[in-house]
């Protein structure tokens, strides 16, 4: 399941370094992370791309769906519950139903861009990843079976567009229209957005595009 924004290498990478060495303080994991992914101290981003799904003649992008549970956490407490005769909202509040249906995605191939350490960002992504995607660690969505580093440009547009979320000036000079609020480093939940340029959220090119 692919959530709101464009998945990145580097918020992968985030994520896996965060698990590895057991980080909560973002800016610990930052600069973790600039050992094995370049940074360009020059506009504020790593050098790392949204995700791609490739296709083949053989094989194009399915869509399904994921019916799952929502995390129930902090949600469903004593209190709600005290009143006797208490009626139970479904249509919203904590008590709302929480089986929900998610749109998914299947593609045989996901590629990313990336400077820096490749053997060692593998290693990371096959040992610390449990999924891509929303739920990875909760629905065992977003699975993957191996990582391969390929030789390869580096780009921070591509056909026009944004690969990665970009600062607003830089984003201008390369020829970027339509800016909107974005966040420049992962986590990219976090709230500190400015004003800037981002990838597509479902990015689909074919295999041949990239690998002749």
């Amino acid at each position: 399941m692919i959530p709101n924004d464009a998945i990145q290498l580097d918020a992968l990478l985030y994520y896996c370094i965060g698990s590895r060495w057991d980080i909560s303080e973002p800016a610990a994991v930052i600069e973790c992370m600039r050992e094995y992914l370049a940074f360009d101290e020059e506009i504020g981003v790593f050098k790392a791309s949204a995700m791609t799904m490739l296709v083949t003649p053989e094989e194009g992008v399915s869509l399904g769906s994921i019916q799952r549970v929502d995390d129930l956490r902090n949600k469903l407490t004593r209190e709600i519950f005290a009143a006797k005769n208490k009626s139970i909202l479904l249509a919203g509040g904590p008590t709302k139903k929480r089986l929900t249906q998610r749109q998914s995605y299947f593609a045989p191939y996901l590629h990313f861009h990336g400077v820096g350490d490749g053997g060692a960002i593998r290693q990371l992504l096959m040992q610390h990843l449990p999924g891509i995607g929303t739920d990875a660690r909760t629905a065992s969505s977003g699975e993957f079976v191996s990582a391969r580093v390929i030789p390869g440009d580096f780009s921070y547009v591509e056909d026009g567009k944004a690969l990665r979320r970009l600062p607003l000036k830089y984003g201008q000079q390369l020829g970027l229209k339509n800016p909107e609020p974005v966040c420049l480093t992962p986590p990219y939940y976090h709230k500190e957005q400015v004003l800037g340029f981002a990838p597509d959220r479902i990015i689909v090119k074919s295999l041949s595009h990239y690998f002749s």
